[in-house]
């Protein structure tokens, strides 16, 4: 026995030996299971889940977002090459009902309460708070929970954006209701938060907003307006009870309608409610007009039904019917004038008019349509009741014709219209007395037509003339109905000035050119070109300018100015041209 007595320790050594060479091989491996089974689960959108390995076997921890993700934690992990056993020490995130997530504001800074569905939504929607926050110290005091809707990240910014618009207070979602309390910044501020809540409050959500104090508008208002025989009501009322009222009142009253556009708002001066009510009753008994309720004080315009009508609210108002508010503004309008007119005298660029237009709208269009017409206007008219029907209308439409005429001096009145005046040519002058009078409406008759021929323009040679027909037409065209030879309406003025132009020249010969562009049939734009230059011609005839003085000529496409491929060029090859001999 002593002989081998060395083998059994050496053999003992060798087998440690081996053991601990075995260990130190199969270390590399657990670490490539355990990084692939990590690897793994963050692909599968799992990666709550932490791995630890002993050998080939995996433990999982962490909290799971749902119940089901622990199983599906485990599958996950168990499906990698190399893992023998999965076992599951995970936790999943408590279950809260409702749900609670909100933001507190104070002087310090902005507080999140509440709870995440999970640290990514946590880290994503806290980066929106900071941008929907500026400025703000923004401190989370949240936990994870499970339970939270689907819909919990825009619930969350419409907190966000509801605090900010506080300057303290707070927005607090329970489940289905959101409650807010606190002082927004400003009025203006509380009315971003009715509107945010209107836009997106979610489908199945409530807002208690009991709590939240509105703040006086910076400029306390309230008008009523008639429209079309409604009543616009806008701005302020200073709580629901007299808002409702106002509304029943006004509903009785106005058969056509009521446009509410009022908002309840603080602020309101003693005497504005009894203010309110009368402008209610006074406007039911105009035919237009409108009232005004502001920091100034009181202000009512408009046009009674009748004079007696007018006498009343006059004296009410006047009286204690406003509620001792300071009186700023009467516009109530007095009966019509008699007679109701117009009159007008204009020469060289420049009228004066002076009478009566019944409302501002009719104002603005006839001086709109003068200015057009004339170019300056010296503004002389006032409002009054009591124009005939349609009579702003024929003064609208008589201003083009008018206006082509010199030295004018019109008036409209009493159903009877006058015009003296001069035109270039009599045939000219008898052309515009002829659309006067067919502009005139039934029961309106042209009493003084009186239109004389103005003197002869100074002669210029054939070389001047030329310039001054090319001059007319630099900034205004002669226009034609598409694919047509019949002159456009609004081509009266440049041919008008195109007679004026001509009868400087009168020992002259004109030539009128007519040019298309190249789209459509070449033989169809010829004759469309000759069609055109002819009835150029015979506008110029009729207008008086001799015959003989005068010929037509179509060149269709064969003379382009421009590029015919491009649209602005081919609407510079469709003119008229004028060549002076």
């Amino acid at each position: 026995m002593r002989r081998f007595g060395w083998i059994l320790p050496d053999v003992l050594i060798a087998a440690g030996a081996t053991a601990v060479a075995g260990g130190l091989a199969f270390a590399p491996i657990a670490a490539d299971v355990a990084s692939r089974t990590a690897a793994q689960l963050a692909q599968e959108g799992r990666g709550w889940a932490t791995v630890s390995i002993d050998g080939r076997d995996v433990t999982l921890t962490g909290v799971a977002p749902e119940p089901t993700d622990r199983t599906l934690a485990a599958e996950s992990a168990d499906r990698v090459f190399g893992v023998r056993v999965v076992a599951d020490a995970t936790t999943v995130l408590p279950f809260a009902s409702p749900y609670p997530f909100g933001l507190e504001r104070d002087a310090a800074g902005v507080k999140v309460i509440g709870a995440y569905p999970s640290a990514a939504t946590r880290a994503e929607i806290s980066q929106r708070m900071v941008r929907a926050l500026p400025g703000a110290a923004v401190a989370d005091d949240t936990t994870l929970a499970r339970g939270a809707p689907a819909d919990f990240a825009g619930r969350a910014d419409l907190a966000a954006t509801v605090v900010a618009d506080l300057a303290t207070g707070s927005a607090m979602w329970s489940g289905d209701v959101l409650t807010i309390s606190g002082d927004p910044r400003d009025f203006a501020a509380r009315q971003a938060i009715d509107r945010r809540l209107a836009e997106a409050l979610p489908k199945g959500a409530s807002v208690s907003t009991d709590r939240l104090r509105t703040p006086p508008p910076p400029r306390w208002s309230f008008s009523a307006t008639l429209e079309d025989g409604r009543v616009v009501l806008d701005g302020f009322l200073p709580d629901e009870a007299t808002k409702a009222r106002v509304l029943a009142a006004a509903k009785a009253a106005f058969a056509a309608g009521v446009v509410d556009r009022t908002v309840v708002a603080p602020g309101a001066a003693p005497g504005t409610v009894a203010a309110i009510d009368f402008s209610i009753e006074a406007l039911a008994k105009l035919t237009q007009g409108g009232a005004k309720v502001d920091p100034a004080g009181y202000t009512i315009a408009g046009r009674p039904r009748t004079w007696e009508i007018y006498r009343d609210l006059e004296q009410r108002l006047h009286g204690d019917a406003v509620g001792g508010l300071r009186i700023v503004g009467d516009g109530l309008v007095a009966p019509a004038p008699v007679p109701y007119r117009v009159a007008m005298r204009a020469d060289n660029g420049k009228a004066t008019v002076e009478g009566w237009v019944p409302d501002t709208a009719a104002h603005e269009a006839l001086l709109a349509a003068l200015r057009a017409g004339f170019g300056t206007v010296d503004d002389r008219l006032e409002l009054a009741p009591g124009a005939p029907k349609g009579f702003v209308d024929t003064l609208i439409g008589l201003v083009p014709s008018l206006a082509r005429l010199g030295d004018l001096r019109f008036e409209l009145a009493d159903g009877a219209a006058e015009v003296r005046a001069t035109a270039p040519t009599a045939a000219l002058g008898e052309r515009i007395l002829a659309r006067i009078r067919a502009l005139l409406p039934t029961g309106v008759a042209l009493k003084t037509g009186d239109v004389a021929v103005a003197p002869p323009p100074t002669q210029v040679d054939a070389a001047t003339c030329q310039t001054d027909l090319a001059r007319v037409q630099s900034g205004e065209k002669i226009h034609f109905a598409t694919g047509e030879a019949t002159l456009g309406d609004d081509s009266t003025r440049i041919l008008d000035a195109l007679v004026v132009a001509a009868l400087a020249c009168r020992t002259a010969h004109v030539t009128v050119e007519g040019h298309t562009d190249s789209e459509g049939d070449p033989a169809a734009n010829q004759a469309l070109s000759e069609a055109r230059a002819r009835a150029v011609v015979e506008r110029l005839v009729a207008s008086g300018i001799e015959a003989d003085r005068l010929t037509a000529i179509g060149y269709g496409e064969t003379r382009p100015i421009a590029d015919d491929a491009t649209p602005e060029g081919r609407q510079q090859n469709r003119r008229i041209d004028f060549r002076v001999e």
